[in-house]
């Protein structure tokens, strides 16, 4: 029988900032934010068009990311691509290649800037997950890794420290993360290692203002010209849904 993830909502930063401090990073809680609530928790090998349904030895995301390790020693000198899979597949996920990984963070107020920091008119999501397996670093086969796993790596990009970054290994990328039984002493009431919490599509500009007061901004999680660039967009594209929401609220309350 599935489990289904308990559901919350939030609303503030502070509102989010009291709930969440009862999943502390320390005791291995991640977070994770998506700006649709309606996208599963599955990584982009598992997703369309990178999936592919015929069984082939390497599956092929690990083909590709087989492919990829063997050129990217010529394109990044600066950080050497690892020689143990798990490692390189970090490496490739970070730098755009669809993999088996699901970025995460060990900080609850990245992971609620994700959740609304796009799609400003959709539901956004932020994820509380207890991961009760690791990878183990000293592997170096897929097949090895039988259960869903946080992979811990040591962290090779400026915007990987920024953000706190960790990540979840899915052996099978086609199968969505699912809430499982979590151990009684983690003091969850719900019983279980995954937990899901609904941002309103009304209050992502709300809760965005609040975390740029906190100086939980663009240019802070991306710390570089690209990041620095974007936090500018950012504004000009959160201002301007919130005047649009106002006009909106301004002309119903006519009516």
């Amino acid at each position: 029988m599935d489990i289904k993830a308990p559901e919350e909502v939030l609303f503030t930063v502070p509102q989010a900032l009291e709930r969440l401090l009862a999943f502390p990073s320390t005791l291995g809680w991640i977070f994770r934010g998506q700006a649709n609530s309606r996208w599963p928790l599955l990584p982009r090998a598992g997703r369309e068009p990178y999936y592919r349904r015929k069984p082939i030895s390497p599956p092929a995301d690990i083909g590709r990311l087989n492919h990829w390790r063997q050129l990217a020693v010529g394109y990044h000198s600066n950080v050497p691509v690892p020689s143990n899979l798990f490692e390189a597949m970090a490496h490739a996920q970070h730098y755009g290649l669809p993999t088996r990984l699901l970025d995460w963070t060990e900080s609850a107020l990245t992971a609620l800037y994700f959740a609304c920091s796009d799609r400003y008119d959709e539901e956004g999501a932020l994820y509380a997950y207890f991961a009760d397996y690791y990878v183990n670093n000293d592997v170096n086969d897929y097949a090895a890794v039988k259960r869903v796993s946080r992979l811990r790596v040591a962290p090779f990009d400026r915007r990987l420290l920024a953000q706190e970054a960790t990540f979840v290994y899915f052996p099978n990328p086609r199968e969505s993360l699912k809430p499982a039984p979590i151990a009684a002493e983690l003091g969850e009431p719900s019983g279980v290692n995954l937990l899901k919490f609904s941002i309103p599509a009304d209050f992502k500009t709300h809760i965005m203002r609040q975390l740029r007061e906190l100086g939980v901004t663009r240019k802070l999680l991306f710390p570089d010209l690209d990041g620095l660039s974007q936090s500018f967009v950012e504004e000009f594209h959160r201002t301007d849904a919130f005047k649009r929401r106002a006009a909106v609220e301004a002309l119903e309350y006519e009516i």
